[in-house]
């Protein structure tokens, strides 16, 4: 469990405004009213993290301006992999095969899916369907692109320290 120093220390300069501190707030709500445990990694960014199906899933707050925010939602699929022409031009005629989202590259080898929402736009219902496709596209995807490129599965290697559960405010019901 953790103190309320560990939490405000972690806090401490994370939020760049105040739509970005209440939309983060919203959306771990939002995730634990569905029955989800959303997890604070020990970093100084404004990610929560959530395991479903062996799959770890990020979900980031940024700033679009003063006031609105985007929400990004990522999930690592193969790490370690070489980025040959022939993956990357795969990657790019997948994408279009996708309800939506996007297959990106996040670092030396690292192939991640991400989609992205709206802040003031995103309700419950809209976060959980991106959530649950970056789970199946990053399920589906994963070990061909180990079979034919290398590299080793994400969920194999990768892990998020965290800090605990995030201690949203409760929300309308309305609001979820």
């Amino acid at each position: 469990m953790e103190s309320a120093g560990q939490a405000d220390r972690l806090d401490e300069g994370v939020f760049a405004t105040e739509a970005q501190r209440v939309c983060l707030e919203t959306i771990a709500a939002m995730l634990m009213a569905a029955g989800h445990e959303p997890r604070r990694p020990a970093v100084r960014l404004p990610i929560l993290t959530l395991t479903l199906a062996g799959t770890t899933v990020a979900i980031e707050v940024q700033p679009y301006d003063a006031t609105e925010t985007w929400v990004g939602v990522y999930s690592y699929v193969v790490t370690g992999c070489p980025l040959a022409p022939d993956l990357l031009l795969y990657l790019l005629r997948e994408n279009f095969a996708v309800r939506f989202g996007v297959f990106a590259i996040a670092g030396a080898g690292d192939v991640v899916f991400r989609a992205r929402l709206l802040g003031s736009t995103c309700t419950a219902e809209k976060l959980l369907a991106v959530v649950n496709e970056v789970v199946a596209v990053t399920t589906q995807w994963e070990q061909p692109i180990v079979e034919n490129w290398g590299g080793e599965r994400a969920a194999d290697r990768l892990c998020y320290p965290d800090v605990g559960p995030p201690s949203p405010p409760q929300l309308p019901a309305a609001a979820l």
